[in-house]
């Protein structure tokens, strides 16, 4: 156990996961080495999401249990606590756990080497929430080296400021990346061996918005453009990205992702509610005739396009027949996975100064209700594809089962295959031997990486 081994524990969305790429590759390159457990680690940095508020008091219970294990056992152990709940609650949370040595927020990150360093060195309490600051959209990580798979930063912030959203309060205003930046990191990620690359952004399909007054801009000032651009990388075989905001998804990104073969055949598509009266409540700016006129264009021009979505039940004001609507949402569209929430109130933002409502008893019924619609969707979904042959990219074992090798579809399925050690990273084809509502259970083919969607 040494002062220099670190330890990174990440809460929340995949911006958190590359946000935490980016302090390690940080860390590193200071003269830090990563820990291969919490236990073994003299800093331990809790990259936080404060989104939903199981994942804010999960991150503060175990911060809880590490300011514990400082008091009594490891006096020397650092208390790095960086991401949303820190941007949220700032200073305050010193006095709530006084022995936090650094609190730093979203746009404060690539300090973190530095304030690290100085905590060791004996300075006290560091706090670093600036909001005028911005984390440097170029800042890549060094650590990424030999993965299959990697996150690339596209923009940064959000500006819809929907009601019961905190992003906008705890990561800023919407700042694009130029793609010129973005296009060469995909071509070095490439180049050490990513066959699949996610781009990122709170709302990527509001990419470019501001670039017009960027001297250093010369690249797309859309979406669409930038996937052109980045889908012509040589060499590189998957392209995701996330979040697609629906008011903001043009004829244009459709067309891009019907046309663009490297471009995965799946897209996570937010509705939040089925109710119109309820995504008024929201401020998401669309109504669920436009939401579903646009998954007819997206299934139309893209045939076997997978769909996920993010639900909400228990809005403020949410009535039986509101959320009777979102039920039948998901009967309509038949998403092949979807992310359910109870709402709980986050502050600061508009809905929490709406009357929490809906009994939580009530929440629990119609969330388990939802639940169990969607998983009966998706395995009849999976089922269908027994007995099809679907590339999959091998990622490495099964989390379950250490005996057994998983990797994605082309349209994000979870496969499970015999074990494969000398195949990892590469794309191979699969036969569907059997499914279950979140896992398609395969066996590999003798023939090459095929293009079947699923």
């Amino acid at each position: 156990m040494g002062t220099r081994a670190f330890y990174i524990r990440t809460y929340g969305c995949q911006m958190n996961e590359l946000d935490s790429e980016l302090v390690a590759g940080g860390l590193v390159k200071a003269g830090f080495q990563a820990a291969a457990s919490l236990e073994e680690a003299g800093v331990v940095v809790l990259n936080t999401c404060t989104v939903r508020d199981s994942a804010e008091r999960k991150a503060l219970g175990l911060l809880g249990l590490l300011a514990r294990r400082k008091r009594e056992r490891q006096p020397e152990l650092v208390l790095v606590l960086c991401g949303c709940v820190a941007q949220a609650h700032g200073t305050a949370l010193l006095e709530r756990v006084p022995e936090l040595n650094v609190v730093c927020g979203t746009r404060n990150i690539q300090h973190l080497p530095k304030f690290v360093r100085r905590a060791i060195e004996g300075a006290g309490p560091i706090v670093d929430i600036a909001d005028d600051d911005m984390v440097d959209l170029c800042y890549e990580p060094g650590t990424r080296s030999g993965r299959v798979k990697a996150f690339v930063s596209v923009m940064r912030g959000c500006d819809n400021y929907c009601s019961y959203c905190v992003v906008p309060y705890v990561r800023g205003r919407e700042v694009s990346r130029p793609a010129g930046g973005i296009v060469a990191e995909v071509r070095r990620l490439v180049e050490r061996g990513a066959k699949e690359v996610t781009l990122l952004g709170q709302n990527v399909n509001s990419y470019g918005r501001g670039l017009d007054d960027a001297n250093d801009h010369a690249g797309p000032r859309d979406f669409a453009g930038l996937l052109e651009q980045v889908g012509a990388v040589e060499g590189l075989r998957r392209l995701r990205f996330v979040t697609s905001h629906p008011k903001d998804i043009s004829e244009r990104l459709i067309e891009a992702i019907a046309g663009l073969p490297v471009v995965c055949e799946y897209l996570h598509f937010p509705a939040q509610a089925g109710s119109d009266t309820v995504l008024a409540r929201m401020n998401r700016g669309y109504t669920r005739g436009h939401y579903l006129g646009l998954v007819e264009k997206l299934r139309a021009r893209v045939p076997g396009i997978a769909l996920s979505t993010d639900l909400i039940v228990g809005f403020p004001g949410e009535t039986d027949a509101e959320f009777s609507e979102t039920v039948s949402l998901v009967e309509t569209v038949r998403y092949d996975g979807a992310f359910m929430f109870k709402y709980s109130p986050r502050p600061g933002t508009a809905a929490a100064a709406l009357d929490d409502d809906v009994p939580l008893e009530v929440k629990k019924a119609r969330l388990a209700r939802i639940l169990e619609l969607q998983d009966e969707i998706s395995l009849e979904k999976n089922r269908a594809l027994i007995g099809r042959q679907m590339e999959v990219l091998v990622e490495g074992p099964s989390r379950k089962n250490a005996a057994r090798y998983s990797g994605r579809t082309r349209c994000n399925r979870i496969a499970v295959f015999e074990a494969c050690p000398e195949r990892a990273g590469e794309l191979v084809t699969v036969e569907i031997r059997g499914a279950t509502p979140h896992t398609l259970h395969a066996s590999l083919t003798e023939s090459g990486p095929g293009r079947a969607r699923g």
